[in-house]
């Protein structure tokens, strides 16, 4: 029964894709139908309904204009014909050979470039246009690469059609990566269960759809062209740097995840009735991290019944042009922290943060630190609170009609904020009234308020007389004004994606594209990839916190190597750092050696700046007495830079021989240099060596300048003559 329920699917298909269907005569016969099914540009897929009989030799693959192929082994029931012309029409039919003689189907047609069906095997779609007619759909693991170069378009501009990683729910379905630069012109893409890669694409309508179990989901540089992406259920969703322009990212998630969003436009006209980013959490192993995007005139919103984290950090909010910027609803979780965010909104703007609903107290609690929120409407307010679970605002700058509404049975901490509120009648934290079995509590102590008034209980009089605040005890405290130096206002710029894309690529034919070399494979079931992904899923949880420990461990090592190879701060290494160190001593024992022979003028000093880059931390200056500056090194005659250089050879003798426990350095020779001496600072030098000798060393001088011959009472001089080298020992020799 199954045969047959097979085999009446399979010729359903080969009605749809084929131009002329299989009479009832053909059908029951015993000879194989060939059905077609995928056509693409220059690939067609032919499949069909093994022979079961006896006296099987092969099939016998027929197309029009073409060899006949034979293809072994009885159950096949694939073959791929490549290196087909696009726009060409062809003619293909499967025989069967047997011992008996040679049975075959009906011939079925196909036009190459109208591509639409059904993917069995491992695809690739290089650099060309590929129009579909009808959906593309992956199934039994295949895996299709989209190249860059690709213009994946739609027939007809006002239908959307489907480029799928799935059949239906019963096929494992394939992978599908996109490595662009590629363009989508009303494609829908929709992944299978193991999951899509997509990069510097351009989809013009249709988007992204990754249905339930969408795997590992990874957006990276693609720009968006009212084309929404709706992601169920990844593993892993790692969205970087996309660009959505009248589009928006739905993300729902009821299993264990990681979903990182970072660096992104988020940009969508007045009139669309969702915000540009919502992400549904219901489940408690779920980390949500959203970093670095621009939000222009749209928000984000966070709601669900659980997650375990969520940071949503320096993220910038421009010209919001509906009621809240940022939303948020859980009713469990083990923390969600807005940090460094900027919100500037339109009169149509009435809440930056809103946050409600978070059941139970403590938990989920919330902390918004070092956040700058800007609304102009007159009933605009900052922040809205109406939630059990604790809230904290630490740091922040809050400029609306009302920085802080707090509704009935609240929890808040506000400490270190700026509240700026000049409209009258209108306090920068209002609380409203409790009902009697619903209480709210409000720590506002150490805040800067912008009218020095403090909060108010709604009722209260507008001079601020307190009435109210007094008749509650406990429930609000608000003193201790800060000053205004702990405002901040600092709104930094909208980050725009932009992407250079070449123009659309021109269409492929068979003249240009390389065909793949036809496989036949046996009729055998692989291990299904989608097992294998389960399995990992099920080692997630254990390894989630030995990576979070990695992590934290990486960040200190990177951090330490940045500081010792010199890639921070003042850009000195660590090694450069040490001999710096020794540096000093040397030239500290240089100093009092080279002030003798320069009469005082000069003195060394090691520079640890940052002038040279990486390679600093070892510069020499000199202090001239003279004018009381200091200049490079560089800056000396040819003389006293030999005396600086001397200076420094005898320092670091001294403290090689400090260092090396006594061990002095019984003997020094210089070679030249004398030269450049006038004869008061050849004698300077000169009495310095001859202090030297006086303490126990023996300095030896290589020079041929014949003044020196005054001072040296004994000396080896070499004399050439006509058959080599003389050398005479003893005395100083005469000049």
């Amino acid at each position: 029964m199954k045969a047959w329920l097979r085999l009446a699917a399979l010729l359903t298909l080969a009605v749809s894709l084929s131009a002329t269907p299989a009479s009832a005569d053909e059908l029951s016969a015993q000879a194989p139908v060939a059905m077609v099914r995928f056509v693409g540009n220059t690939v067609a897929d032919l499949m069909w309904y093994p022979y079961t009989g006896a006296g099987f030799q092969h099939y016998l693959v027929k197309v029009s204009g073409r060899a006949d192929v034979p293809v072994a082994g009885q159950t096949t029931d694939f073959y791929r014909v490549e290196g087909l012309k696009v726009g060409g029409t062809y003619g293909f039919q499967v025989c069967q050979v047997l011992s008996s003689g040679t049975e075959c189907g009906s011939v079925q047609s196909a036009t190459m470039g109208q591509v639409q069906g059904y993917i069995r095997r491992n695809m690739t779609w290089p650099s060309g246009t590929y129009t579909l007619v009808g959906s593309v759909h992956l199934n039994e693991g295949a895996d299709l690469t989209v190249e860059s170069g690709c213009l994946v378009k739609s027939s007809d501009s006002s239908v959307v059609r489907y480029l799928s990683g799935r059949a239906d729910s019963s096929d494992q379905g394939g992978y599908i990566a996109v490595k662009g630069p590629a363009t989508f012109e009303n494609i829908e893409i929709a992944s299978g269960t193991l999951g899509l890669s997509m990069t510097l694409a351009t989809m013009k309508g249709g988007g992204v759809s990754a249905g339930r179990g969408a795997g590992v989901v990874i957006l990276e540089g693609n720009t968006f062209d009212n084309a929404s992406i709706t992601v169920t259920d990844p593993v892993i969703l790692d969205a970087d740097e996309n660009n959505l322009t009248g589009a928006t990212m739905t993300v729902r998630a009821e299993v264990a995840a990681q979903i990182s969003i970072e660096g992104g436009l988020f940009a969508k006209p007045a009139g669309v009735p969702l915000q540009a980013l919502r992400v549904e959490s219901n489940h408690t192993q779920l980390d949500v991290s959203i970093t670095d995007n621009d939000f222009l005139g749209s928000g984000l919103s966070i709601y669900g019944t659980s997650a375990d984290s969520v940071a949503i950090g320096e993220n910038r909010f421009t010209g919001i042009a509906e009621p809240v910027a940022v939303s948020l609803s859980l009713q469990q979780c083990t923390g969600i922290q807005l940090s460094r965010n900027t919100m500037t909104g339109t009169l149509d703007a009435d809440y930056g943060v809103q946050i409600y609903g978070m059941g139970l107290p403590g938990a989920c609690p919330v902390a918004l630190r070092d956040n700058i929120i800007s609304l102009p409407d007159y009933f605009s307010q900052a922040v809205q609170i109406a939630t059990k679970a604790p809230v904290e605002l630490t740091g922040n700058t809050l400029l609306s009609s009302q920085d802080i509404r707090v509704l009935p049975g609240s929890n808040v901490a506000a400490h270190g904020n700026c509240l700026w509120d000049d409209i009258p009648n209108l306090r920068p934290i209002g609380v409203s009234l409790d009902s009697d079995d619903v209480t709210s509590v409000v720590d506002a102590e150490g805040n800067w308020w912008g009218d020095a008034s403090g909060p108010r209980y709604e009722g209260d009089h507008p001079d601020g007389n307190g009435a109210d605040i007094s008749a509650q005890p406990g429930r609000v405290a608000y003193r201790n004004w800060l000053t205004v130096d702990n405002c901040r206002v600092d709104l930094p710029r909208v980050q725009t994606v932009t992407l250079d894309l070449p123009a659309s690529p021109p269409p492929a034919d068979g003249s240009t594209t390389v065909p793949i070399t036809a496989l036949v494979r046996a009729h055998t079931r692989i291990e299904s990839t989608a097992d294998q992904l389960a399995a990992l899923v099920a080692d997630h949880a254990g390894d989630e916190a030995r990576l979070v420990a990695d992590r934290a461990e990486h960040e200190v090592r990177h951090r330490l190597a940045q500081l010792c190879n010199g890639r921070t701060g003042d850009r000195v290494s660590l090694q450069r750092w040490v001999l710096a160190a020794h540096f000093e001593q040397i030239c500290a024992r240089a100093n009092d050696r080279l002030r003798v022979m320069t009469s005082g003028r000069y003195s060394l000093r090691v520079h640890t700046g940052s002038t040279h880059g990486r390679g600093s931390g070892l510069d020499l200056k000199v202090l001239d007495s003279h004018s009381g500056e200091e200049r490079d090194v560089a800056t000396l005659s040819g003389g006293e830079t030999f005396q600086a250089s001397l200076a420094l050879a005898l320092g670091v003798a001294d403290v090689v021989a400090e260092r090396a426990g006594g061990l002095d350095l019984d003997v020094l020779f210089i070679d030249e240099g004398f030269g450049t001496l006038d004869a008061d600072a050849l004698h300077l030098a000169l009495d310095e060596l001859d202090r030297l000798r006086a303490g126990g060393r023996m300095v030896g001088v290589i020079s041929h300048v014949a003044g020196l011959r005054e001072r040296i009472t004994a000396g080896i001089e070499v004399r050439p003559d006509r058959v080599g080298s003389r050398v005479l020992v003893g005395a100083a020799p005469e000049a």
